[in-house]
């Protein structure tokens, strides 16, 4: 069994957004369904981690991390 460990500078204030997207495109409505975090909010931190290079928008405001390599 391995288990791959991802070793990614991620603010803690944003890392629950991060951990909420993987590579399946998820909506600012389901990421706020599973993190319970306020939409406003949510715009914000997507947008810190996209500037930061760590995750992708997609057409139709749908976000997914970016590959680690």
């Amino acid at each position: 069994q391995v288990k791959k460990e991802v070793n990614i500078d991620i603010p803690l204030e944003l890392i629950d957004i991060y951990k909420a997207l993987d590579n399946k495109p998820k909506s600012i409505n389901e990421i706020a369904i599973k993190t319970g975090i306020p939409i406003s909010e949510i715009n914000y931190k997507l947008m810190i981690l996209e500037i930061d290079n760590k995750i992708k928008e997609l057409p139709g405001q749908l976000f997914i991390r970016k590959d680690d390599g």
